[in-house]
Parts: C-alpha cells; structure tokens; sequence
C-alpha cells in the first residue's frame, strides 16, 4: 500500500473541496456504490449526503498527529442512521483519472 501524507498543505484538498455532487456522483456510481445496501438494517439505497448544493466533507484528524487531517465523503442509511465513509483522496484522484466528457 502506498500512502502518503495527508496534511491542509496537500494540493488533494483543494481538488477534492472543488469537486461537484455530479462529480462524486459518477465515482460512487462507477464503483457499485449506488447498488450497496445498509451494513445493519438492509434499506437501500444509501443516502450521499449534501449541504448547500455540495458534496459534505467530513474531516478527521488523529489525536496523536494534528496536522495530518483525513477527509471523508458520507453515505448515509436514512432508515437507521447508519453512516459510511469515503476515502476523499480515493474519490479525488479517480476524478483526476477520469474526467467528465
């Protein structure tokens, strides 16, 4: 597994803060996320969320190593509140992979 360091300073974030619904949308559709159903009660469809006509990112920064912070995209069971997470740099660097025609 590669990884890298993650930290406000990456260029990912601001791709990633720029990125549409549509944008998201295509990954999550090319990847089999708009087939997944509930991991706890079984509801489907998951809900992508969104705030203000944008994909919500969610942030997450380990105790230990405060100026590296994780970014997520959420997937949410409207039925149960159960929540699922999306790597954000996943989802960015695929966009960058895979432009929109």
């Amino acid at each position: 597994m590669s990884g890298w360091k993650e930290t406000t300073q990456n260029p990912l974030n601001a791709e990633t803060a720029a990125l549409s619904i549509d944008d998201v949308s295509r990954f999550l559709t090319a990847k089999g996320w708009d087939d997944v159903s509930c991991n706890v009660c079984g509801n489907h469809p998951l809900a992508f969320r969104v705030v203000n006509d944008e994909p919500l990112i969610v942030t997450s920064m380990h105790r230990e190593q405060q100026e590296g912070v994780s970014w997520f995209f959420s997937m949410l069971c409207p039925s149960c509140g159960d929540v699922r997470f999306i790597d954000a740099s996943v989802v960015t660097l695929w966009i960058r992979e895979n432009p929109d025609e």
